[in-house]
């Protein structure tokens, strides 16, 4: 396993990467390979924190459309007849709109 991430993080020329095997609760596995900070040589422990920025959202949208074909969940339908308390211009807007970013909303700033 070790060598194969290190092989993997070579050929995509990713500084490090931290992994982990679990089975059931326990994790049966974990191994820091590569480096952590580029500037320093900081190794990556199996303990660190990663940053996931916006790696979530191919997961988010793989388990949406599951579900929606398998009928639990309408992509067009409003968001707010999944998730209640939503202002009422975010209530409006579907899943759809969101996964393919044409729901119009904009970051504030405060």
């Amino acid at each position: 396993m070790e060598q194969t991430a290190r092989e993997e993080i070579a050929k995509w020329n990713v500084p490090g990467a931290s992994i982990a095997l679990v089975r059931g609760e326990e994790v049966v596995f974990a191994k820091g390979v590569g480096v952590a900070n580029v500037e320093t040589g900081e190794a990556v422990r199996p303990e660190m924190l990663f940053r996931l920025g916006s790696t979530t959202k191919m997961l988010t949208a793989t388990a949406l459309v599951g579900l929606a074909v398998e009928g639990q969940v309408d992509l067009n339908a409003p968001v707010s007849r999944y998730l209640k308390g939503l202002p009422p211009k975010l209530s409006q807007v579907t899943a759809n709109q969101l996964l393919s970013h044409t729901a119009g909303i904009r970051e504030t700033k405060k």
